[in-house]
């Protein structure tokens, strides 16, 4: 099977993957007051633990879902399929031996969780134990389905990834508010509803995974040579799993041992608004992997260039669109949500994270096309090097200027970040610097840069509501000209025009 790497391709799988995102966070938004209401705080505080696991197992996996993908994607790029079967069935067999010793660790301490970590009252302490032993059997199963979804993203069907993924997602969620507000289900039958979910989830990727590629249906066979292939890719993914979330949730330990907890809430608040806007980096980088994998096994890296520029300016230019209303109105949207006093204390820190996370938004590209050439080391190094020095930036910044000053050094890290690893990226796959200002790419940056420092200053004039969105309007559509006639060239135009005409068409 031969595919072709082009814009339409990836274009469509991005927004496939906005959509099977984007859909289930829509409906849990609309279900979770009403699971809520039905088990209370107490429960639904530990549901939500338990509903995270997947989360926490992918530490368990040793990155061997992204190896998968990378190893697969590049065994279709050169026609191999002997040994893409051989990597699949090594990476599940593996899978299936960290599941079980994932299991048997979780419920040697799920005692220990349920009555002396976790904070459970005691009339829930054996539910919750009840309900840890059920998740544990998940493990395995979820371990394997991420090995069999790789297989599929790994061939740019994000079709199937995200129709099976969004489907049991929201049938799990539909299952669980039934089941709560009408059948009265606590913590032990949602959770072996998704146990049951989950197992099903696996069997259906396996019967797409032999439907999609017939060389699976082979005898499986396992390769240490591929094992050892895997394990020194996933190895040091698991690094950056273990120190990104430091690097990530530092700013609120701090805060809270130099400030308030109460400090704590206002800029957690603020920094959980403006990281749902990794969803739209996260569903193009999702795609954008594997089809630099594809490359590099086809032995057309020089195609790597264009596509790395092309990929940074549509994730500006998309990203910075919510970064510039962010900046604008981010009082607004907090006083609407949360109240006046939120808005007072969390606003300029809202307003100083979305310029970080656009900035974060970038450095997703750059991991993707880094680590598709085999070299996650420089990424799990960056990440090392980067914990002392942002530890000791964070506890002088919050110092000085309290939550403000976090912002700040967040903002600073994933500046020194991006430029970092735009500077790895750039010389691994031999793109000059003068060719990013030749695709526009410096120019787009500079432009959005201009234009969220205007969004701040219009936030700052005593102006009303609708007159400042009367003057965003106007500069909204001075940019989207601009970007039309300078920052886009013929061939973002023609791509932009297509997708245009299919969404009017559909």
């Amino acid at each position: 099977m031969r595919m072709e790497i082009n814009g339409r391709l990836l274009t469509r799988n991005t927004l496939l993957n906005l959509a099977g995102q984007g859909g289930p966070l829509l409906i849990a938004a609309a279900a979770i007051p009403f699971i809520i209401q039905g088990l209370g705080m107490e429960r639904f505080g530990i549901l939500s633990i338990i509903w995270l696991a997947p989360e926490y197992f992918a530490f368990i996996d040793l990155g061997l879902g992204r190896a998968t993908i990378k190893y697969v994607a590049e065994a279709l790029g050169s026609g191999d399929q002997q040994r893409m079967s051989r990597v699949v069935w090594t990476a599940v067999t593996l899978q299936v031996f960290l599941g079980l010793l994932g299991a048997l660790g979780l419920i040697s301490i799920a005692g220990l969780l349920t009555e002396y970590v976790l904070n459970i009252p005691l009339d829930l302490q054996s539910e919750s134990k009840t309900a840890f032993y059920l998740l544990a059997l998940s493990i395995p199963l979820v371990l394997v389905t991420s090995s069999l979804s790789a297989v599929l993203a790994a061939a740019q069907r994000f079709d199937l990834v995200n129709s099976v993924s969004a489907s049991f997602n929201v049938a799990n969620l539909v299952l669980i508010l039934v089941g709560v507000v009408y059948l009265d289900w606590y913590l032990t039958q949602i959770v072996a509803m998704l146990v049951l979910s989950r197992f099903l989830a696996l069997i259906v990727n396996y019967i797409l995974c032999l439907r999609t590629f017939p060389a699976l249906t082979r005898p499986p066979s396992f390769r240490l040579v591929e094992l050892r292939t895997l394990l020194a890719f996933g190895g040091w993914l698991t690094v950056s799993s273990a120190v990104v979330p430091l690097l990530l949730y530092l700013d609120r330990f701090i805060i809270g041992a130099s400030l308030t907890m109460a400090a704590v809430a206002y800029y957690s608040v603020s920094y959980e608004v403006v990281t749902r806007l990794w969803i739209i980096p996260m569903s193009l980088v999702a795609t954008l992997f594997p089809a630099f994998s594809v490359l590099i096994g086809r032995g057309e890296k020089e195609r790597l260039p264009l596509l790395l520029a092309r990929s940074m300016k549509w994730l500006l230019l998309t990203v910075g669109s919510a970064v510039v209303v962010i900046a604008a109105f981010a009082e607004d949207i907090l006083q609407l949500w949360l109240g006046a006093d939120f808005a007072r204390e969390s606003g300029p820190v809202l307003q100083i994270l979305a310029v970080g996370i656009l900035l974060n938004c970038m450095v997703q590209v750059q991991y993707a096309v880094v680590q598709a050439l085999g070299r996650p080391d420089v990424t799990a190094k960056f990440h090392l090097i980067q914990l002392p020095i942002h530890g000791l930036l964070l506890w002088w910044f919050v110092a000085l200027w309290g939550t403000t000053g976090a912002a700040i050094a967040q903002s600073m890290r994933l500046a020194i970040e991006g430029v970092l690893l735009l500077i790895a990226s750039c010389r691994m796959v031999s793109l000059p610097f003068y060719s990013l200002v030749s695709g526009k790419v410096v120019q787009s940056w500079l432009l959005l840069f201009v234009f969220v420092m205007m969004s701040i200053g219009i936030s700052s004039l005593p102006l009303t509501f609708w007159l400042r969105l009367s003057v965003l309007g106007v500069i909204f559509s001075a940019v989207g000209l601009t970007v039309w006639r300078y920052s886009f060239d013929h061939q973002d135009r023609i791509q932009l025009a297509k997708l245009f005409s299919l969404a009017i068409v559909r």
